[in-house]
């Protein structure tokens, strides 16, 4: 069964979402490109290695799939993002 865990980021901030091995899964709410779109930085860690991607997506868009996971957005505005967290293992 998934486990769900809500957060609230303001741009820039970050929260770390899922490990996964000796890795991490963090999100960092970039804000909003538009009054349409909205960005949110999906970032892996594991020791010295990492990488990053931008996600961008729609205003209307609620469900954004995740390595092992998923986040379904309740809100977002120029200032902060408020979604839920389903760990999918």
């Amino acid at each position: 069964m998934s486990e769900a865990k809500d957060y609230s980021l303001l741009v820039g901030q970050a929260a770390k979402v899922r490990t996964i091995f000796f890795g991490n899964i963090t999100v960092v709410y970039a804000g909003m490109v538009s009054e349409q779109v909205y960005s949110v930085v999906v970032k892996w860690t594991s020791g010295n290695n990492s990488l990053a991607y931008n996600l961008y997506m729609g205003r209307d868009q609620k469900e954004v799939h995740l390595p092992k996971g998923k986040l379904m957005v309740s809100s977002a505005n120029r200032e902060r993002i408020n979604f839920r967290f389903f760990d999918g293992s």
